[in-house]
């Protein structure tokens, strides 16, 4: 179990779960106070746990036994489903810099998912980014595999999502490349 890495949350759920590089952790674990208290809230109890690995993911329907990849960030494995690889790649690219309030000059990057947000420094992130560049392509084959998988188990249901008639045009677009 790596000790870097810290997942903060309070009892109470006023915020989201947090998974910290140790360095950050206990100005995040202040502002995240401060935060609540100037919402009117009290936090009772903040868990700061050990972790090593976070299924990162985003909200909406999902797959049992979906593809996903794996990238090792300083001892923490972020796993990422396949189908949501593109978009999560995405934010991070576009991850706005961020200042603690405590210490102005260390700087900071904070990628909200459906649960849980991670929160990197500025070498992280970076590093973040080259190991997803590496993966990109076999996270987009593996996802049109389970695209077309989630396609075939909505045949027959009377109301199908914007998403679901997106996905089907993007297998059809597939099927001629197997």
């Amino acid at each position: 179990m790596s000790t870097k890495w810290k997942w903060l949350t309070d009892e109470t759920w006023h915020w989201k779960g947090h998974v910290v590089d140790d360095v950050l952790a206990h100005d995040i674990q202040m502002e995240l106070f401060d935060r609540a208290f100037e919402a009117g809230h009290s936090p009772t109890f903040v868990m700061v746990d050990q972790t090593d690995y976070v299924y990162f993911d985003m909200p909406g329907m999902c797959l049992i036994e979906r593809a996903h990849r794996d990238i090792d960030l300083d001892g923490l494995t972020i796993r990422i489903p396949s189908q949501d690889f593109e978009d999560i790649y995405a934010q991070v690219k576009l991850l706005p810099e961020r200042t603690l309030l405590a210490n102005p000059d260390l700087k900071y990057y904070k990628l909200h998912g459906w649960r849980f947000c991670i929160v990197l420094l500025a070498s992280q992130r970076d590093a973040l980014i080259e190991a997803m560049e590496a993966q990109r392509a076999a996270a987009e084959v593996e996802a049109a595999v389970d695209n077309g998988r989630f396609v075939k188990g909505l045949e027959g249901l009377p109301v199908v999502s914007a998403r679901a008639e997106m996905l089907k045009k993007a297998a059809a677009g597939n099927e001629g490349a197997n």
